[in-house]
């Protein structure tokens, strides 16, 4: 985590330890485990914002490779999947985004599971981000009432509504849905 620290601060210099923990968990855990992926996200990430893009394309590069492996099963989780097709309309490295193969992602999860708020928001961000901007409207507002009313999420859902109703898709930083 420190090392991750650093480079938010602009010293991706002292990013070494995080790569060599992150080798160890490789070993250890395997490219497709849910934390190596969200490490490895958010180790790119911090790498991305700190300016050092060119050491976050790799990393971004395995992080989308394991997704694949992981939605190439059949029975994958939906939850994973779901993440694999957020990971596709949102990482920061745009060459990793694919908004058809995200569709096809959430098209998936929620023919398995179709009354997720959640799974309806990445459906409704892949809708958008392939043009379908009446549908995504329609399956967000879905999303927004399927959601608890005190949900946390209820605000950034609710903006991602009206962003898709203006015909705008953000970059998917800040956004709930």
């Amino acid at each position: 985590k420190l090392a991750i620290v650093r480079a938010r601060l602009g010293r991706p210099d002292h990013a070494a330890p995080a790569e060599t923990a992150l080798a160890y968990l490789l070993e250890e855990w395997g490219a497709t485990d849910p934390d190596l992926i969200r490490l490895r996200t958010e180790y790119a990430d911090a790498l991305f914002a700190s300016g050092a893009i060119e050491a976050a394309q790799p990393i971004y590069a395995l992080v989308r490779a394991a997704h694949a492996s992981v939605t190439a099963e059949s029975a994958a989780d939906p939850f994973r999947v779901d993440a694999a097709g957020r990971f596709l309309l949102t990482c920061r490295d745009v060459s990793q985004r694919s908004a058809e193969t995200a569709l096809a992602h959430a098209q998936r999860v929620n023919r398995d599971v179709p009354d997720d708020p959640h799974y309806l928001a990445t459906l409704a961000r892949a809708l958008m981000a392939t043009g379908s901007s009446a549908e995504a409207v329609v399956t967000q507002r879905r999303a927004c009432e399927l959601l608890p009313e005190a949900s946390g999420w209820r605000l950034a859902f609710e903006s991602d509504l009206r962003a898709y109703g203006d015909g705008r898709l953000d970059d998917g930083w800040g956004s709930g849905g």
